[in-house]
């Protein structure tokens, strides 16, 4: 099973959404299946597109009331928690 750590690294297979959703469950502190479906607010393709793609990219959304922000390398920033999936 894949694990995410603030300031860590992730293990395993996990997309960037997985990953983006995980991070938000972390700083909730709550499950993953305890947030609002991250669909809601973002199209979840582009997001693996835009990261999978070529350049920087930075994507910053609010979720679930949290400052949620993706940068092109994997890194995750949740309310200024940094966690970071492996690419």
């Amino acid at each position: 099973m894949s694990t995410l750590a603030r300031g860590g690294r992730q293990s395993g297979t996990e997309s960037i959404t997985e990953a983006i959703v995980r991070a938000i469950a972390s700083e909730a502190e709550c499950e993953p299946t305890e947030i609002s479906p991250i669909g809601a607010h973002i199209d979840v393709d582009a997001v693996e597109r835009l990261v999978a793609g070529p350049g920087e990219v930075t994507l910053r959304f609010v979720h679930d009331g949290m400052e949620t922000t993706v940068h092109g390398d994997g890194r995750i920033v949740v309310d200024g928690t940094a966690y970071r999936p492996v690419v």
